[in-house]
């Protein structure tokens, strides 16, 4: 494969990895926010 198909397969593979990631987690950060505002009077 040449060089300018490598970079677009990986910078492709890099945006669909962070994406699901970004899915995968949100919910995790969501509950942890959740919990820290119903804990202590202050902003999250």
């Amino acid at each position: 494969m040449d060089t300018r198909g490598y970079l677009f397969v990986k910078r492709l593979l890099d945006l669909i990895v962070s994406g699901v990631g970004l899915v995968l987690l949100a919910p995790l950060f969501a509950a942890i926010a959740v919990a820290i505002k119903l804990e202590s009077p202050g902003p999250v």
